[in-house]
């Protein structure tokens, strides 16, 4: 059981080098998940700053009168809401001033009735 002097050197380098590869994999696979997280970032801080305008109510344009809208109708008043319950603003949704109104209170008077959460905590 005599082993040559040539495998026992190969041998350790071979392992250097495959310790070596494996290193290199893991500092790619680290700079790419870093690059993309600073994306991310950059790409959050651009979409604070960005405001949705629109040029005319959408609720106008449907045809919708400010009267027609209710506390039950939930399907729509969910659309005004964030996720995580709160009410978006008008310079988001491009409602005009008297849309924005009676569904701001139609979102309160339902979730005093308990048809809309407070607030969503379920993320």
């Amino acid at each position: 059981m005599v082993k040559r002097v040539k495998d026992m050197t190969q041998k350790p380098v071979d392992d250097v080098k495959a310790d070596a590869n494996k290193v290199v994999q893991d500092v790619k696979e680290i700079t790419s998940v870093v690059t993309l997280s600073s994306d991310a970032d950059e790409a959050r801080k651009s979409a604070r700053n960005k405001q949705i305008v629109v040029g005319v109510c959408p609720l106008c344009e449907m045809g919708i009168a400010p009267e027609e809208i209710d506390f039950y109708n939930i399907a729509l008043l969910k659309k005004f809401l964030s996720v995580r319950g709160k009410i978006i603003a008008r310079s988001k949704t491009g409602l005009c001033a008297k849309h924005q109104r009676v569904v701001t209170r139609a979102i309160k008077r339902a979730r005093y009735v308990a048809l809309l959460p407070y607030v969503n905590t379920g993320v």
